[in-house]
């Protein structure tokens, strides 16, 4: 149970695969005891100036400290403003509307709120490990008391806490009926956690640690006494000497290969019909096709922001022209990718504004695009591709002699399965073939190998019950839990497959595959929101039965693209500011290079390179959209360094 609590706490969190790249920080003004973020970047400090309840209350405005009355010795900042504990254990929240400090009942020498506005407290009763533990009850106006001591606590996004006993011990409180501690790696003095999830502690040893995907900490570079994290995840801490210390805030190291100032700014996709969505302008796919330049917008997403967001525009750049047009319009929420099967340029139906009867997918065959209306029962189709196979069958009541053995794969979520449909009849009539039998469960992408398609899919975290099985994949009785399946005209097959090697990330899948050199490339992604994804890394395979890490430094890894016998790969790093976006390449699958990088507010969520110019679109993530979501840059041939 215990190992179930922890990967479901370990699912929640937002750190990625580390590199080594220092976390670059900046000393600011002033001095501090202690210090809070906000989930709305709002920073507070406890000062040095002694006050009646401790020491001077203060918030950063811009690059200076604005003093604010009142005196305390701990500080958490939740999406109202911060809360304070003093001297006297006394316990205030800051009113905005007044422009004062509200006592609240009990007493505490810590306090941790979290994102979504829950409050914990450390107590002033002595127990073994420290202190008391409570949640603050809005209905009663008081507090309740929970199993467990410590001295520091912090509060995780969802309003869980973790906690730091006397002897620097961790423990977390996974989401649960029962509230029960579970203990972690780790010996920290102060512990805190940002709102997108990324969590550091301030060690015994002084040192920086980072919580990693893998259930274990990463020490990060810097010295510091007390810690917060922002909006962002980059920590902001306080030294012994009390100086005030923020990552990212410090003078950018030279870049080597930094082609920002070359690249042209085009505009700003579907901008016409997204103006007022930020989030919907994100460009989840991009693809070159007879001389254009595709690009994906919308949001599918069930949630804010910008929740189901379809109709969209299935809208281009055409570098001759220099400018963006739009050809159709697709009656789906999202395009998330394009699908390119000999002349044809494809569109899986996402998540269609139809009922649910059929789902769809678009393609362009000449000069026209059509709506394909005719996979029963079908909520989404995450991917589509064409496999050409030697063997002709007959599927259904059609031959596929007569279409030259091409089959039409589609990875789809009925509302009860995910499955693959297959079609030999170019779209026209399909069979269905279920892979995982739960509300939840999706069918998302195809992997070409030397060995066969398989399909990767996964089990939306959002639905609970995923013991419905086929084949006895999640079965409690005989779980043979497993990565992938492989693929024929003739039906889907159950194989042992390990995808994401070195990963315990709960609910993984395939994301935007490419072939290169005898081997399917892949992100590993998870879902933070409903369909959309962030990775975790980097991955190769050649038979979808076992995989292997590809070698590419970054901290978020985004999509690949396969042109002139080189597989391109762009990844990002946080810096001041924004993104530095990295573009690594390799010939041989194995070793990649760095070509360059650029700086922007934004990541490159995705990219296509056109007779050597490369276009990158800027995304944004569901918590933090910025003004320069879909945007579209370009690097000309001529600019890119060699």
């Amino acid at each position: 149970m215990y190992r179930r609590l922890l990967l479901a706490f370990a699912a929640l969190l937002a750190v990625t695969t580390l590199c080594a790249q220092p976390l670059n920080w900046g000393k600011m003004p002033g001095s501090g005891n202690d210090i809070g973020i906000g989930p709305k970047g709002d920073v507070w400090v406890i000062g040095t100036d002694p006050v009646p309840g401790g020491f001077g209350i203060y918030r950063l405005d811009g690059e200076n400290w604005t003093k604010i009355p009142g005196g305390a010795t701990r500080i958490s900042v939740g999406p109202d403003g911060p809360w304070v504990t003093n001297s006297e254990g006394a316990i205030f929240r800051w009113n905005a509307k007044a422009n004062s400090w509200e006592k609240m009942p009990g007493a505490a020498w810590d306090i941790g709120v979290g994102a979504n506005g829950v409050v914990w407290v450390i107590g002033t009763n002595k127990e073994p490990g420290g202190y008391g533990i409570y949640r603050f009850n809005p209905a009663k106006n008081n507090w309740d008391k929970v199993p467990g001591s410590a001295v520091r606590i912090a509060v995780d996004p969802k309003g869980q806490p973790i906690v730091v006993n006397l002897t620097g011990e961790i423990y977390i409180m996974p989401s649960g009926p029962f509230p029960i501690f579970v203990k972690v790696p780790g010996a920290a003095r102060d512990i805190s956690m940002g709102a997108d999830g990324s969590m550091y502690y301030a060690g015994t040893d002084g040192g920086v640690y980072q919580w990693a995907r893998n259930n274990n900490w990463i020490k990060r570079d810097g010295v510091l006494e007390s810690i917060a994290v922002d909006p962002k995840g980059q920590p902001w801490g306080v030294n012994a000497a009390k100086e005030i210390f923020a990552a990212g805030h410090g003078a950018p190291p030279p870049v080597a290969g930094d082609v920002t100032p070359k690249l042209e700014k085009l505009g700003i996709a579907n901008n016409t019909r997204f103006a007022n969505k930020i989030y919907a302008r994100n460009p989840w796919d991009m693809k070159a096709f007879r001389n254009k330049i595709y690009i994906g917008s919308g949001n599918s997403n069930n949630e804010g922001p910008d929740p189901n967001a379809g109709p969209v525009d299935v809208t281009y750049f055409d570098p001759a022209a220099n400018k963006f047009g739009s050809e159709w319009q697709v009656n789906d929420e999202q395009i998330d990718a394009f699908r390119i099967a000999g002349s044809t340029l494809m569109i899986p139906g996402h998540d269609p504004r139809e009922d649910w009867r059929k789902g769809n997918f678009y393609r362009k065959s000449g000069d026209a695009w059509q709506e394909v209306r005719t996979v029963a029962n079908t909520i989404h189709m995450y991917d589509i591709t064409e496999r050409t196979e030697a063997q002709a069958t007959t599927l259904g009541s059609v031959d596929s002699k007569a279409f030259g053995n091409k089959f039409l794969f589609a990875a789809i979520a009925t509302p009860t399965t995910a499955a693959v449909a297959v079609s030999a009849n170019n779209g026209s009539s399909w069979v269905t073939y279920p892979l995982v039998e739960a509300i939840g469960a999706r069918a998302r992408t195809f992997l070409h190998t030397p060995a066969g398609v398989c399909v990767s899919f996964h089990i939306n975290p959002n639905y609970k019950n995923v013991n419905a099985v086929i084949g006895g994949i999640f079965g409690s009785s005989a779980p043979r839990k497993t990565d992938a399946f492989m693929v024929t005209s003739k039906g889907v097959q159950w194989i042992d497959s390990k995808l994401f090697p070195g990963l315990t990330t709960p609910y993984l899948f395939a994301a935007k595959p490419v072939q290169f050199n005898g081997e399917a490339y892949y992100f590993a992604a998870y879902a933070p929101i409903d369909h959309n994804w962030k990775s975790d890394g980097f991955f190769a395979t050649k038979d979808c039965k076992t995989a292997r890490r590809a070698n590419v430094p970054g901290r978020w890894f985004h999509h690949a693209v396969v042109d002139g016998g080189k597989l391109y790969v762009v990844t990002s790093d946080e810096e001041y500011g924004g993104r530095r976006n990295r573009v690594f390449a390799s010939t041989d699958g194995t070793t990649f290079k760095p070509v360059f990088s650029f700086a922007n507010k934004g990541f490159a969520r995705s990219f296509a390179i056109l007779n050597g110019d490369f276009y990158f679109g800027i995304g944004s993530e569901a918590e933090a959209p910025h003004p320069e979501t879909g945007a579209i840059l370009r690097l000309k041939a001529a600019d890119v360094p060699k």
